[in-house]
């Protein structure tokens, strides 16, 4: 009985020390295991982060897709309006995260301002008097455009080129559409420069249903081939999907795009709010065109825009300027 109780004790004595013996083997190594598991647990996590930053950057990395062939009988739909929308057109921009820095800004904003549908001397005049660089867009069938041509004495004018909207709105006497033959559309385009010699440029004066016509503007800028060198070509966006810009700079045009339209809403409210989205979208990009009419409303707005353009640091110019840079 007590050689069974020595066994056991003398078993139990070795256990207590194969015990002790383990435990210490695992102290010692609890800070190499402790390091391997974090360098484990490190080289996971960097795995799963390159693995969701591969997706996001190979998102943002892929080339902007061709545009589509319009879809002309949607864009014939009566909902499809002339106007712009109120937001200036740049609803359709991606809004990137904030960087780790904000990026410098520009070391020169500029904006240039477009006055579109002018038809009369005594507007022209008064659209010059003004203390702004402005270009006026000249209806080309109007009775004075060759007498504001004449008169422009140095200061930029561009051809109001009409062109075929959606719906049911009347572009004008000679405006170019889809239904022309090849001789009436070169005809009508010649016709529209020559009523306005002197033109730095030329922008569309509706248009929302050729100006998403590929074949068309094809044709148009192929018929103005020699003119590419002289010309600026102002695309107004009248429809998102517009191609013109596009094709223009295909032809070797110098393009530039419209940022705000000032007077959608003929409120002074809201042409205040809008000459702030150019004064800003200038800031922010480096250059921007707003167009708008020769409305009173308007009027009154541009003759503060100088002083607010100085206040801003904007400096004010011409299409021409900004598309020779």
């Amino acid at each position: 009985m007590w050689v069974g109780t020595l066994g056991l004790q003398t078993r139990a004595a070795n256990c207590d020390s194969l015990y002790t013996h383990i435990m210490a083997q695992i102290s010692s190594a609890a800070p190499l295991l402790g390091a391997a598991l974090a360098a484990a647990l490190m080289v996971a996590g960097t795995a799963a982060f390159q693995a969701g930053a591969g997706v996001a950057s190979g998102a943002a990395a892929e080339p902007d897709a061709p545009p589509s062939m319009p879809n002309l009988t949607a864009a014939s739909s009566p909902t499809a309006l002339e106007t712009p929308s109120d937001t200036g057109g740049l609803e359709a921009e991606i809004i990137a995260p904030m960087p780790a820095r904000p990026p410098q800004p520009p070391a020169r904003a500029r904006l240039a301002v477009i006055i579109d549908d002018v038809a009369d001397l005594d507007t022209a005049q008064r659209l010059w008097a003004l203390d702004v660089p402005i270009t006026l867009a000249v209806l080309p069938y109007a009775d004075a455009a060759p007498e504001i041509a004449r008169r422009a004495d140095g200061r930029e004018i561009f051809v109001h080129l009409p062109m075929e909207p959606v719906g049911l709105e009347d572009p004008g006497p000679n405006a170019l559409t889809k239904s022309l033959g090849a001789r009436d559309f070169n005809a009508r385009l010649s016709w529209a420069f020559r009523r306005m010699p002197g033109a730095a440029g030329f922008n569309n004066h509706m248009g929302s249903r050729l100006t998403v016509d590929r074949d068309a503007m094809t044709w148009l800028f192929a018929s103005l081939q020699g003119k590419a060198e002289d010309l600026v070509f102002v695309d107004s966006l009248t429809h998102p999907r517009s191609v013109a810009g596009a094709v223009a700079e295909e032809a070797g045009f110098k393009v530039l795009r419209r940022s705000v339209f000032l007077d959608h809403q003929r409120d002074a409210a809201a042409i205040d709010g809008q000459i702030e989205a150019a004064l800003e979208t200038a800031l922010l990009r480096g250059q921007a065109i707003a167009i708008g009419h020769p409305y009173p409303e308007t009027l009154d707005a541009l003759a503060a825009l100088s002083a607010r353009a100085e206040a801003a640091g904007v400096e004010l110019t011409t299409p021409s300027a900004l598309a020779a840079d």
